[in-house]
């Protein structure tokens, strides 16, 4: 009995020892995530979030040290979706995400309305076509990067314009003519 006593003690010591060793201290080597308030954000970082997002509400964020790399990841709230963003301390922008439609309905959540669109991928949609109207939009993740597809119809005819969440327009793409005219 003591045999088994003494081998039951010592397995839960090591236990004990491995679970504390990789939830502590190999996070002393890796990486450094903290939640931190929203109103502690670097005001770089909230511009950045409001150039994206002008009506968009940042609901959390964390701070990641990284290397002695800075970064913040904030949650936010645009229209209908959640967003996640990543910025640089100094508001470099490093990525954005849809994360999740917050208002169930029976599409698959990739189609976005036009109202719904950041503010940045509006405007490179309106400087690319002025006198075009968005009809509908997709947002799709390529290589971790988030690309939104907007139908824009344009004198009768529809374009497919890919812009980042950044607003750069990354490539037209000629749709159908839908009313026979010939350009």
């Amino acid at each position: 009995m003591n045999a088994k006593m003494m081998i039951f003690s010592s397995t839960l010591v090591w236990g004990l020892f491995a679970s504390v060793a990789s939830a502590g201290w190999f996070g002393l080597f890796g990486d450094d995530e903290v939640k931190i308030a929203v109103k502690d954000l670097p005001p770089a970082v909230v511009q950045a979030v409001q150039r994206v997002f002008p009506q968009g509400e940042m609901k959390r964020a964390e701070k990641e040290e990284k290397d002695k790399r800075v970064s913040y990841e904030i949650k936010v709230v645009s229209g209908e979706f959640l967003y996640s963003m990543e910025t640089k301390a100094d508001g470099t922008l490093l990525m954005v995400e849809r994360e999740k439609r917050l208002k169930k309905d029976d599409d698959d959540g990739k189609e976005i309305k036009p109202a719904d669109l950041p503010e940045s991928v509006r405007a490179a949609a309106a400087k690319t076509f002025p006198n075009g109207k968005i009809k509908e939009a997709d947002c799709k993740t390529k290589s971790g990067r988030t690309v939104y597809e907007v139908e824009v119809k344009d004198n009768g005819v529809e374009q497919i314009v890919s812009v980042s969440a950044e607003g750069i327009v990354l490539g037209v793409t000629k749709g159908e003519d839908e009313d026979n005219h010939k350009d």
